[in-house]
């Protein structure tokens, strides 16, 4: 168990474009080092590319983890 805080940057929209996720997880690894986690009502999907990394949750299931 470790007292240090983490950020864990996560992203709660209406309906998020897969074009916006992008951006803001191309955004978030180049300014904390860290994957981007997008909410969303039901689905369930990885993006990745070679500078970006998002994944986006349901939000039942990421409230879970908080």
């Amino acid at each position: 168990f470790s007292s240090a805080t983490k950020i864990i940057p996560v992203e709660v929209t209406v309906s998020p474009l897969p074009e916006k996720i992008k951006d803001r997880a191309q955004t978030t690894m180049k300014l904390l080092r860290r994957r981007l986690i997008v909410a969303s009502s039901d689905k369930l999907d990885i993006l990745k590319g070679s500078d970006y990394e998002a994944i986006i949750v349901p939000a039942a299931v990421l409230l879970l983890f908080i």
